[in-house]
């Protein structure tokens, strides 16, 4: 059965990564529980989504891979999926001196101010 949250939030999220303002990340490939995710122009660099059954009441993980193995262990994420992305976007643009999407910030504008602020004043993302 299609999990209609789910499909929403991937459809904004695929809306944002295939608009012509992203330099940040592009979509390998997707599924109705899964997107994974590489950074432009370097991809050996991706992120792998797992979007349970039973979401939004189950938490996505995620996981970073590099060169085909994954960096640490799985989290679970506390957020949904377009502020997961919205994260990951975030900071794949800090990390590698890239512009935002004008797109993204779309997303969840709210919660990318209360992010910006944390990393202009603490230097890590903290806000929930």
């Amino acid at each position: 059965m299609l999990n209609f949250i789910a499909a929403n939030e991937t459809a904004a999220v695929l809306e944002v990564i295939k608009d012509p303002s992203n330099k940040v990340l592009e979509c390998n490939f997707y599924t109705e529980h899964s997107l994974y995710f590489s950074i432009k122009g370097i991809p050996d660099i991706s992120f792998f989504l797992v979007i349970p059954v039973g979401y939004p009441y189950e938490r996505l993980e995620i996981c970073q891979i590099s060169n085909g193995t994954t960096v640490g262990v799985a989290k679970k994420s506390i957020f949904n999926i377009t502020d997961t992305v919205l994260m990951i976007m975030m900071t794949v643009c800090i990390e590698f001196k890239k512009p935002i999407p004008s797109l993204a910030l779309k997303l969840n504008f709210d919660l990318y101010l209360k992010w910006m602020f944390d990393l202009i004043n603490f230097g890590a993302l903290k806000s929930q």
